[in-house]
């Protein structure tokens, strides 16, 4: 079981997988995800009417150790006009830091 879970994880790394959202068979969006093998990748982008009616980029990455797998990083980038926000978050001395701030893990 084991063996089959690392196969897939590993196709699923190699290739990326790439999605696309439709409402009523009218596509709105597309989902991009990216796994390495230290991180996780999620861009997700309105297209057609959705992108004139409520335009979106919003990306999302996480960063982690390849060897034990420990989080080192979360950053979302988000604009969804008028709203645009991002943030970053680090793992230091096993603290989360977030705007200089640390907090106990």
């Amino acid at each position: 079981m084991i063996k089959l879970l690392i196969i897939i994880l590993t196709t699923v790394s190699i290739f990326g997988q790439n999605f696309n959202v439709s409402v009523y068979g009218f596509s709105v969006a597309k989902a991009t995800w990216n796994v390495k093998n230290n991180s996780v990748d999620l861009e997700y982008k309105t297209n057609g009417l959705a992108e004139i009616i409520w335009p979106a980029v919003n990306i999302y990455s996480t960063k982690f150790d390849s060897i034990n797998y420990n989080f080192l990083n979360f950053t979302k980038t988000i604009d969804q006009r008028p709203l645009k926000q991002s943030i970053s978050i680090d793992m230091k001395n096993d603290s989360l830091v977030y705007k200089k701030n640390y907090r106990v893990r």
